[in-house]
């Protein structure tokens, strides 16, 4: 129910929310995936001279600018509009910083091959809108109301299938614990108890637990194809204000992925996400970029692997895709497929099974891979059992036996490693040093991964006769490395390029 003022010109209306509708655009940063924009839809145009950032409040965010727009977002310039767009600042990313302290370990105590690991579920979509300031419309005064929220599920999965497989990796940890306490000897109880406790949280602290990745926003795979928010179908008449406004998302970047399910010759099942370029045409050959993601992203959700950082998404973007229109495949493990001993699963026969296939249903051609942590150790891996099937790789945060390193001897690398990294960086030292005595060229550039002129020192480095390039973030852990490792697009558009 509203009340009506009556006042001189214009009207002053009173009412719990002329909102009609809000539209959460999520977009996937180098530590996961957050709320970048709100859409907010009036029941009336709102006019351009009323409206200022300090008119609206998002709990537990800053916004930085608030602009008439069109439904998607994009700013409009006109005097007035029935959508108006806040942008958010970005949140400041999870995880360890740049640190000056040496590491203190060699890598080891990661998770165990096949273990089904510790699944996070990828969060709702959820934010808190206020309108504290007053608008003008041509014939009405909004002034400040009620709050409106957003709240959309961002799993794919359901609640029940998903707690069905979260139970399923408690047990197979509780077993895998009881397993350890029986092998351990001359330990009483409480003791042991302690002992446990102290692996778990070492392996928490040596692993790929990228899981503050997924604290942010996202959506559930059905919302995953929107492509454009909902047109408002409100009236104009003034006197119905609406006091539930419909809510969407509209997630950038994972929007152009879409989920598959691949069943391999031994009856096994692999789901993946593709994105096909927009510019497609059968007639002609694209490359296809392989990205795998960290153990810490293993679970049966099959957006995790887009949610979690930039690793599959950046190869997506127009920055890269203008200059060299690619395939990105992003398989999504419910498994652990590389542990700390250099051993791997089914899984990383199953994936070249998988773009084996994919190149029957469309025209590829020149196959890369990329992957960080637990991926880039495949990524390794599949180079050195299968040569000659990639043309390059893009490693982050990653180690390896280098014993077959000559079979390296014709794929382009990038390589990148934080400088306190314990397992990545000695690792990438140790293979870059057995290139160059087999003679390749390598070129090594050590950089603060927050330097403005980041993109432009790499791009200066590409010569035509070098081909193995490794960049050492100053400081930083095992996270910190991809963390911004796939945000230079010089280097992403070298791989693919050549």
């Amino acid at each position: 129910m509203k009340r009506l003022l009556f006042l001189a010109t214009p009207l002053v209306l009173f009412a719990t929310s002329h909102i009609t509708s809000v539209t959460a655009i999520t977009k996937v940063y180098g530590d996961g995936e957050h709320i970048a924009k709100i859409v907010l839809s009036y029941d009336a145009p709102i006019l351009a001279s009323s409206l200022s950032s300090d008119d609206f409040s998002v709990e537990g965010r800053q916004i930085v600018k608030a602009a008439l727009s069109d439904a998607a977002g994009t700013q409009t310039g006109a005097k007035s509009s029935k959508f108006i767009a806040l942008d958010l600042a970005p949140l400041a990313f999870s995880g360890s910083p740049a640190s000056p302290n040496k590491p203190k370990s060699l890598g080891k105590g990661g998770p165990k091959l096949n273990s089904l690991g510790n699944p996070k579920q990828i969060p709702d979509i959820k934010a808190s809108i206020s309108q504290t300031g007053t608008l003008q419309t041509a014939t009405a005064t909004y002034p400040a109301g009620k709050s409106v929220s957003v709240d959309i599920r961002g799993s794919s999965m359901s609640e029940e299938a998903w707690q069905e497989a979260v139970q399923k990796a408690a047990a197979q940890r509780a077993s895998e614990a009881k397993n350890t306490q029986n092998k351990t000897p001359n330990l009483t109880p409480a003791s042991h108890e302690n002992s446990i406790v102290k692996t778990a949280q070492n392996s928490a602290q040596l692993s790929d637990l990228a899981t503050s990745s997924l604290n942010h926003p996202s959506q559930s795979a059905s919302k995953a194809s929107q492509t454009a928010t909902k047109s408002s179908q409100s009236s104009n008449n003034l006197s119905k204000p609406h006091s539930t406004p419909q809510t969407q998302a509209l997630r950038l970047g994972v929007r152009d992925f879409t989920q598959h399910k691949f069943i391999a010759k031994d009856g096994e099942s692999l789901e993946y996400n593709l994105f096909i370029p927009k510019d497609y045409n059968a007639s002609k050959t694209y490359p296809l970029v392989l990205f795998m993601h960290d153990a810490g992203a293993v679970s049966p959700d099959v957006l995790t692997t887009l949610t979690q950082g930039r690793g599959a998404v950046a190869w997506s973007e127009s920055a890269v895709q203008d200059m060299q229109s690619a395939f990105v495949l992003a398989p999504q493990y419910s498994r652990i497929m590389v542990d700390d001993n250099y051993a791997h699963s089914a899984d990383l026969d199953r994936t070249i099974e998988l773009i084996n296939e994919l190149k029957t249903r469309y025209n590829i051609g020149k196959i890369y891979n990329s992957g960080q942590s637990m991926g880039g150790m495949t990524s390794l891996a599949m180079d050195m059992l299968h040569p000659g099937f990639f043309a390059g790789s893009y490693v982050v945060a990653s180690k390896w036996e280098f014993s077959k390193a000559a079979n390296l001897s014709g794929t382009k690398l990038f390589l990148i490693a934080s400088e306190n990294d314990p397992g990545a960086k000695p690792s990438m030292d140790e293979l870059t040093s057995k290139l160059t005595q087999i003679g390749r060229c390598v070129k090594r550039l050590e950089i603060d991964a927050k330097s403005a002129d980041l993109n432009a020192r790499v791009a200066s480095l590409f010569s035509p006769d070098c081909d193995v390039y490794y960049l050492i973030f100053k400081g930083g852990d095992h996270r910190y490395t991809w963390q911004y490792g796939y945000d230079i697009t010089p280097a992403l558009i070298w791989l693919l390029k050549g």
